[in-house]
């Protein structure tokens, strides 16, 4: 359960993005530009659906020669095993650019601080 409001969830993760709104955390960063974001998924769509980055994705395989892109990490992590024979657990420090830690202040703890509402 939140400390700040009633938001309730059974799933840790869930709680750990929901207290973000709180804590004013923004960990996932663009790759393009100076965008950044709570959820992963915004960032997602972000890339994906704004006309500011077309054609652009969020991973794309770094090895000699090879253009492999895509908006999903379990993608190039399966092309990386697949295609370039990498370990899985190695794979995965290919597709952590987007997440940066540092910028992720969430505790229960953290101060509530004043979430602008949208004008619709």
């Amino acid at each position: 359960m939140c400390p700040h409001c009633q938001f309730s969830t059974r799933n840790s993760s869930h709680l750990t993005r929901h207290l973000r709104v709180h804590s004013g955390a923004k960990p996932y960063s663009c790759p393009y530009c100076s965008y950044t974001c709570n959820i992963l998924e915004n960032l997602r769509k972000h890339v994906i659906s704004s006309k500011i980055h077309p054609g652009e994705f969020l991973y794309g395989c770094k090895m000699e020669g090879c253009n492999f892109k895509s908006n999903y990490a379990k993608d190039l992590k399966a092309h990386l095993v697949k295609c370039h024979k990498e370990d899985p657990t190695d794979a995965a420090s290919y597709v952590s650019g987007l997440y940066q830690p540092a910028q992720d202040t969430i505790t229960a703890d953290a101060p509530i601080i004043q979430v602008k509402s949208r004008r619709r």
